[in-house]
Formats: structure tokens, sequence, C-alpha cells
């Protein structure tokens, strides 16, 4: 297990509900690639957080985050995946009309 501390900057996405930039603190926005930038839209700063081992994250592996930060300089988290809309499932069987 890595014995490592990142100061890093986790940014929000205007154009994705949920989908968060995770950036060493010392790295520059400008210095992403210009599609990851243009599929992200316009940054907001989020927080700055101190990474560790034993951090805990909500919906992300911190070991996953530090080593996508020390590959790549960033770490990309997507929005989760949308949840059934079970209410209109329900709705169309509930109200099917058999009588056809």
């Amino acid at each position: 297990m890595q014995k490592r501390k990142m100061m890093c900057v986790v940014y929000g996405s205007k154009n994705h509900s949920e989908m968060y930039l995770y950036l060493p603190k010392a790295a520059r926005l400008d210095s992403l690639p210009p599609a990851l930038l243009a599929r992200f839209g316009p940054p907001r700063k989020i927080m700055e957080l101190l990474l560790t081992p034993n951090t805990s994250l909500a919906r992300v592996d911190v070991q996953g985050v530090l080593a996508s930060m020390d590959e790549r300089g960033f770490y990309l988290q997507m929005p989760p995946a949308e949840k059934e809309n079970w209410f209109a499932d329900y709705r169309k069987e509930a109200f099917r009309d058999d009588s056809q």
C-alpha cells in the first residue's frame, strides 16, 4: 500500500451534474487535454483536500484517484449511471390496457 499524501483541488463541471475533476494542487487547468476541458465545460472549484491512502471518498477509491493523478496528471470522476425510472415503468405496467 502506498504511504503518500497529495494535496489536490476538486472541480465540478457546470455542464454535467456530479462530474468532478481531481488535480494535484500544483497542476494547472490549462495543462489538461483540450478535449477533456471541452467535454467537462467550465470548471468551478469545489474544494481542496489532502488525499492519503486512508482518505474516504464517497464514490471512488482513493488509491485509484492517486494512481490516476500520478499517471495522467488528473482524475475524472464520472456521474453515476442514471437510475432506472422505476415509477415510469410501474405506471406503464399498472395502467396498461389489456382489453385490446
